[in-house]
């Protein structure tokens, strides 16, 4: 946790010292000052950006493995879920204030695609071929023999 702040803190001082640099060759150097304390600002807002970024990804990682934890199901994949749902009434609003028809077409034949590929890698058959070592039982040798794994 410490080193990924350590991190967020280094990348929002390098926006800002880049944000500086390109701004002062635009503005020219008498105008040094106030292009730092405008840096300044940058380099808060970033900061503050990548922190609520990072806080609320840790937060919902948290929150999905207790919901794993708990036996409800896949935490991480219910909170995905419930995001995609949460917008889809939104998507669908704005579609049919503005409906592109080739666009819908589009999607639904990625959509289309997307499940047939899944559907195959899925229920597609892996032969894994697995060999079984002789074995010695008192007198008596036993062959090993050569199967697949039914995956």
């Amino acid at each position: 946790m410490l080193i990924a702040l350590i991190g967020v803190v280094l990348l929002g001082v390098a926006a800002a010292i880049v944000w500086v640099f390109v701004n002062w060759e635009r503005t020219g150097k008498e105008h040094l000052v106030p292009l730092v304390l405008l840096g300044m600002l940058v380099l808060i807002g970033t900061l503050t950006q990548m922190i609520s970024q990072t806080t609320g990804s840790i937060l919902l990682m948290w929150l999905g493995e207790l919901i794993t934890e708990k036996g409800i199901g896949n935490g991480i994949s219910f909170i995905i879920f419930a995001g995609i749902v949460g917008r889809a009434p939104s998507a669908l609003q704005a579609f049919l204030a503005n409906p592109d028809l080739i666009a819908f077409i589009a999607f639904v034949i990625v959509g289309l695609a997307a499940v047939g590929v899944i559907v195959y890698i899925q229920e597609g058959q892996r032969r894994i071929p697995v060999q079984y070592a002789s074995r010695v039982r008192g007198r008596r040798m036993y062959q090993g023999g050569s199967t697949f794994l039914p995956l």
